[in-house]
């Protein structure tokens, strides 16, 4: 496992409002950057792999956005979707020091839904999910730089 599992809890997952499943909050903590977030897995899953792919995905997403962009750290988060439903996101800490400069890094955040981080990498190797979170994570440090006037 490229994930340590740290709880898990039965819950239900709301949808839509007239669509529920049966699922396991799974908090799981990544490997490299000990990042603790919750995913939902839907029972029907854990009950055949204990939602493994699921969370493996999770895990080295979230590690990799941090490797690979400006995040310098991320924790587990709950906001409320468009549609006023509890969603499970990662919110990044994005940090830009500028140039030449002894002060405190620009820091800013950004609230990755946890389903774009949840999907499982397509055999062509497409992950549009993972390539969004990165979109979100580049801008907001773009952002930062152009605050600063770079």
């Amino acid at each position: 496992m490229a994930y340590n599992l740290l709880a898990t809890e039965q819950t239900v997952h709301v949808l839509a409002t007239s669509d529920v499943i049966d699922a396991v909050r799974a908090t799981v903590q990544t490997p490299s950057h000990g990042v603790v977030a919750a995913s939902i897995v839907p029972l029907a899953v854990w009950g055949e792999t204990a939602g493994i792919d699921q969370l493996n995905q999770v895990a080295f997403d979230v590690d990799y956005i941090i490797d690979h962009t400006a995040a310098v750290s991320g924790v587990g988060n709950q906001t409320i979707d468009s549609n006023g439903l509890t969603q499970q996101v990662v919110t990044f800490t994005v940090a830009y020091t500028p140039p030449g400069s002894n002060l405190p890094p620009l820091t800013a955040t950004v609230d990755v839904p946890m389903p774009w981080l949840e999907e499982i990498i397509a055999p062509n190797g497409e992950h549009p999910g993972l390539d969004s979170a990165i979109s979100l994570v580049n801008a907001a440090a773009d952002r930062l730089v152009a605050m600063h006037g770079g």
